[in-house]
């Protein structure tokens, strides 16, 4: 059976929360008869956005070139705006995931929490999922303004910090 890093570190009782399938129901059979079971680390990827648009902004090496507290606030700009805390997911979840934001034409920086996900799948042991089309668009409205508003205040925050205007913590 081929399983990833994250797949075997998982207890034996542990549970996908987003799909509920324990550990054994996450493996499935590929069509070659080999067996593969994994699990991923689902993030908001709103998370990704302070340090994208630095990238973008000023290359690869960006890290090097900022001024001394704007590394922290960034963080604290991320902390801030995430819309929920990472978790480990079954790989199946987090490829139904990606599907659905296609679907939706959803933001680059847009995430369906676990809980959201589970929500537009249709669930079977040892399958990958299937999604419900009409549900992950019922959600994606549901979730969109919040996102925007995470989203919005992200924006002014970096745009600050670009300024200059950012905050240290005091020592």
């Amino acid at each position: 059976m081929r399983t990833n890093k994250l797949y075997q570190e998982l207890l034996a009782d542990w549970n996908c929360p987003s799909c509920n399938r324990s550990k054994i129901d996450i493996v499935r059979t590929l069509g070659s008869g080999e067996q593969i079971g994994s699990a991923v680390e689902h993030h908001d990827h709103l998370c990704d956005y302070p340090n994208a648009t630095m990238r973008e902004l000023h290359g690869a090496d960006w890290v090097k070139k900022i001024p001394q507290g704007l590394g922290e606030h960034l963080n604290r700009i991320e902390a801030f705006t995430k819309g929920f805390t990472k978790k480990v997911i079954c790989e199946d979840c987090n490829n139904a995931e990606t599907e659905a934001k296609k679907i939706v034409n959803a933001d680059c920086f847009f995430s369906f929490s676990p809980f959201e996900i589970r929500s537009f799948l249709q669930i079977e042991k040892h399958r990958v999922h299937k999604i419900k089309h009409q549900e992950a668009i019922n959600v994606f409205s549901k979730a969109l303004l919040n996102f925007q508003l995470r989203l919005k205040l992200a924006q002014e925050l970096f745009n600050r910090a670009s300024d200059g205007e950012y905050w240290t913590l005091r020592r």
